[in-house]
């Protein structure tokens, strides 16, 4: 439990340090009026990253804030793919909550079974050409690209909850779209943000792969 609250803090701590330099930084830079609701989420989705690299269950919680943030941010900016990944996020985030069980009794970390990967890839990829038609039947911007903000954050998040060590490739490939997507669309503190989400799943896969080699040794 103290360990636990350790995380939290620290979490809270990195989150105002990194959201307070990249807000003065995309000031200086574009001098656009700071929008509080992708400054909230981007506080938020700091402190939920750095906690899910902890493997602290905690991390749910500051989740389910900054998807709500995000869900209005990209409502304003007409993102309509990752408006309603957010809002799909929010009840996903809550089961999350519940499958991960207590950071006392943590689930183990594991790999994806070879013989499912066909089947997600498949599956995968219709998702994506689905959410691709409807975010240009509705009008929406950057459509293929939001599309894969879509549905390979849905499944990053899927693999998330079952703490398969996977999650982490994905959302490697969600952060570097991302980046792009949030930077054309003006969003630039959240294109920042994703930079750093970048780095921070590197930073993930590596500690959920240690855990896995010491579930190993010790099983």
């Amino acid at each position: 439990m103290i360990k636990t609250k350790y995380y939290i803090i620290e979490s809270l701590i990195i989150a105002t340090v990194i959201t307070a330099g990249l807000t003065i930084a995309t000031q200086i830079f574009t001098e656009l009026p700071i929008n509080y609701f992708e400054l909230f989420a981007v506080f938020f989705s700091f402190a939920c990253t750095w906690l899910c690299t902890r493997q602290v269950r905690f991390n749910y919680v500051f989740g389910v804030i900054s998807t709500i943030l995000l869900s209005i941010t990209f409502w304003q900016a007409n993102l309509l793919g990752s408006m309603a990944l957010n809002l799909y996020l929010i009840p996903t985030v809550i089961y999350g909550w519940f499958i991960w069980g207590a950071d006392s009794h943590p689930k183990p970390v594991e790999h994806v079974k070879l013989k499912t990967i066909p089947l997600y890839a498949i599956f995968t990829g219709l998702t994506w050409l689905g959410a691709l038609g409807l975010i240009k039947f509705f009008g929406g911007e950057m459509a293929m690209l939001d599309g894969w903000l879509l549905v390979g954050s849905v499944f990053a998040q899927f693999l998330l909850d079952r703490k398969k060590i996977e999650t982490w490739i994905i959302w490697i490939s969600v952060n570097i779209v991302s980046v792009y997507v949030y930077f054309e669309a003006g969003l630039y503190l959240l294109a920042a943000q994703f930079a750093l989400f970048l780095i921070n799943a590197f930073i993930g896969y590596y500690q959920w792969n240690k855990t896995v080699k010491q579930q190993e040794v010790s099983a």
